[in-house]
């Protein structure tokens, strides 16, 4: 009798571990594209050249050839749990030189994961 209820307790032990590993696997947080702070945001002037807003803000994620003034930063985050946070930032350059630069008015757009 007493091998009979531990091995039921066992296999019950068992069947609830790996329940929950089914319901809840292990996800990666991924991160994407250039990180836009607020900070370096404030830190771009128009009038700056290329290489000072490269400095700042790094390598611009998509130059698109045929609008080769415009550099685009895009940052994306999926952690693990949570809300997706989405960030662009736009910078248009004239004649070499930072004309104005266009940004989410926000700090973070979050969307809901269908999880």
């Amino acid at each position: 009798m007493k091998k009979q209820l531990i091995k039921a307790i066992f296999v019950g032990l068992t069947l609830l571990l790996l329940n929950n590993c089914a319901f809840k696997p292990y996800r990666f947080a991924i991160q994407q594209g250039n990180t836009i702070s607020e900070e370096k945001v404030a830190q771009l002037q128009p009038g700056m050249n290329e290489d000072q807003v490269r400095f700042i803000m790094g390598t611009p994620l998509l130059q698109d050839v045929f609008h080769n003034q415009r550099w685009d930063y895009v940052y994306y985050l999926k952690p693990r749990h949570g809300d997706i946070e989405r960030k662009h930032l736009a910078v248009f350059f004239v004649n070499g030189k930072v004309d104005h630069v266009i940004h989410d008015q926000s700090p973070t757009h979050a969307m809901k994961q269908n999880a």
